[in-house]
C-alpha cells in the first residue's frame, strides 16, 4: 500500500488532500485545513501503472531516509509525504517541503502526484494517467488507453504566441496549477488562471504583470524574458507577504497544444541572467 499527501495551513478550499493506492483501487480524500469538511472520491488505475509504481520502490532505500526533509509548510510553501506499507510489514512516512522530495524517491513522488492531482485538477491531466475519477471503477485492472497526443503543425506553432502585450497574454492564459508553486496545495477542482483566484493586477507592462492578492497577503511577478515560436520563458515570482517568509523564484517555459489551450508551465533548466532562480 502507498499513500501520498499535501497539506497548506493557508488556502481556501481544500488544503488537505491525500490518496491511498492499493493494486488497482485508488482513495482520494481532502478536507478544510481548518474544518471538518471532508469528501472522498475513488477510481482506479491499471495493473501496468501499479507495476510501474512498484518498481520505483526499493525497500532497503526508502527504510534509509529521514523521516522529515527541510521544513514543511513552515512558511506557508505547504508540504508533501509519502507513506509505504511493505509486504513485511513495514511501514515508513517521509515528509518533506512541497515539490522538493529527496532525490531517492523524485520518480515516484511525480507519478503519485500526478494521480493525485487527476482528482482535483482533471482535465489538465489527461495524458498523464489512466486514472478516470469521473467514471470510478475500483476494483478493475483492465489496460485503459491512454488518449492520443494532438500534434500541432509546425507551420501553426509560431502563431500560438503573440509577439506584442505577452505580458498580458500570459497573464490572461497561464495555468497556474500546471507547475509547482504556492497554488499547488491549494488547488481548487475547476479553477486554473490567475483570475479564478481572485488575484488583481497591480502592474502591467509590455513585459512584467505583478498580481496580487485583493488584500495584498501575496504577491506573484511574471516577466518576460524570451518569446519563440515554440513558446515562452518567463521569470516566476511568488512571494508572501501575510507575514510568511516564502518567496521564490524561477524560470519557466510555457507552451500550449492550440490556440484554445491554456498556458502551460514547465520548469527548465535554462537560465537567465535577469531572473537567478532561489527559494527560502
Amino acid at each position: 500500500m502507498i499513500r501520498h499527501g499535501t497539506f497548506v495551513g493557508r488556502c481556501v478550499g481544500y488544503c488537505v488532500n491525500e490518496i491511498e493506492v492499493s493494486g488497482c483501487d485508488v482513495v482520494y480524500k481532502a478536507q478544510y485545513a481548518t474544518q471538518p469538511v471532508q469528501k472522498t472520491e475513488r477510481a482506479s488505475i491499471t495493473a501496468n501503472e501499479w507495476n510501474q509504481l512498484l518498481h520505483l520502490v526499493q525497500e532497503t532505500e526508502f527504510l534509509k531516509l529521514n523521516d522529515r526533509y527541510g521544513c514543511p509548510d513552515c512558511a506557508d510553501q505547504g508540504g508533501e509525504w509519502i507513506e509505504i506499507r511493505f509486504a513485511d510489514g513495514k511501514t515508513k512516512k517521509v515528509t518533506f517541503d512541497y515539490n522538493r522530495p529527496p532525490e531517492e524517491i523524485l520518480e515516484i513522488v511525480k507519478k503519485l502526484q500526478a494521480i493525485q492531482m487527476a482528482f482535483d485538477v482533471g482535465p489538465a491531466l489527461p495524458s498523464t494517467t489512466g486514472l478516470s475519477p469521473n467514471k470510478p471503477t475500483p476494483g478493475q485492472c483492465g489496460e485503459a488507453g491512454l488518449p492520443e497526443s494532438v500534434v500541432t503543425p509546425a507551420s501553426d506553432i509560431a502563431s500560438l504566441y503573440p509577439k506584442e502585450h505577452l505580458a498580458q497574454f500570459v497573464t490572461e492564459m497561464l495555468d497556474v496549477t500546471s507547475f509547482p508553486s504556492s497554488f499547488g496545495p491549494g488547488r481548487i477542482k475547476g479553477k486554473y488562471m490567475f483570475k479564478d483566484y481572485g488575484l488583481v493586477v497591480r502592474k502591467l507592462t509590455e513585459k512584467e504583470a505583478v498580481l496580487e492578492v485583493e488584500d495584498g497577503g501575496w504577491r506573484y511577478r511574471v516577466g518576460i524574458l524570451e518569446r519563440t515560436d515554440a513558446g515562452i520563458f518567463v521569470c516566476f515570482e511568488d512571494q508572501a507577504r501575510n507575514g510568511g517568509s516564502y518567496h521564490a523564484q524561477s524560470v519557466l517555459f510555457l507552451d500550449r497544444s492550440d490556440k484554445g489551450s491554456l498556458l502551460m508551465g514547465h520548469e527548465t533548466k535554462t537560465t537567465f541572467s535577469d531572473c537567478p532562480p532561489f527559494a527560502r
